[in-house]
């Protein structure tokens, strides 16, 4: 999913429309805020904001939230009117990866819009991904999944209860979520897991139930795939 951050109606229209045509699934906000809170709970695989927005400036929200584990390989392309040598300066900065500046040539972005996302990260395996890899069949592909959900799952639960967990039955979650995430070739998840883990110091338990909560994003977009689904996207047959 891309998250447009753009308050200009007009922009923030045009960009939308190029989305639905180069078939971009797309989320758009208008405020830093807005785009804060959903980038602390929803997988993105790519960010195009304004610098200018009504409640601040994109420039701080990227430096704020880049060392977050789950958004440091996420790509981010930046579009403004400014393009001051300080504005370019500090864009460089964060390592982004793309600035146009507007009015926004629109097949110029769509060019560049396809090679980004085709360097977006990999986040959870695809049916072909899996059969080819790994010769897992189409139900095989369903149960990892489900699996590596009901982890996700079980860990986030645990985290957003009333009462203390005890930490080394946390430690135990987080281990048996990022197995199931590796057993399903979904090592970016795995890798998220066990660096914000309790055995890990200093553990921040808030940081690891929004990193939680965004990989669970990841995989419940992926629960339309069934067992059908998963064949035919594998280009293999259903296991009998």
């Amino acid at each position: 999913m891309i998250l447009l951050v753009e308050d200009d109606p007009v922009t923030a229209e045009m960009l939308s429309q190029l989305f639905r045509r180069l078939r971009y699934p797309a989320r758009r906000v208008g405020t830093l805020a807005e785009a804060t809170a959903l980038l602390r709970g929803v997988a993105v695989d790519l960010i195009v904001l304004d610098v200018e927005l009504p409640d601040g400036n994109g420039i701080a929200l990227v430096e704020d939230l880049r060392p977050l584990p789950w958004l440091r390989d996420v790509p981010v392309v930046f579009c403004a009117g400014d393009s001051s040598a300080d504005i370019i300066e500090r864009v460089l900065r964060l390592g982004v990866t793309d600035f146009i500046r507007k009015p926004i040539p629109v097949d110029k972005m769509a060019m560049r819009l396809d090679r980004v996302m085709e360097r977006r990260p990999r986040r959870i395996p695809s049916p072909r991904d899996l059969l080819v890899k790994h010769r897992v069949d189409s139900r095989r592909y369903v149960q990892l999944r489900d699996d590596a959900r009901q982890a996700l799952g079980a860990l986030a639960d645990a985290l957003d209860a009333v009462l203390p967990v005890d930490h080394g039955q946390l430690t135990a979650l987080v281990a048996a979520a990022a197995g199931a995430s590796v057993a399903f070739d979904a090592l970016r998840t795995a890798a998220i897991l066990e660096e914000l883990g309790p055995g890990r110091p200093p553990f921040d338990a808030q940081l690891l139930r929004e990193a939680v909560k965004v990989e669970i994003s990841a995989f419940d977009g992926t629960m339309e795939i069934s067992e059908p689904k998963a064949a035919r996207l594998s280009g293999a047959w259903p296991a009998l």
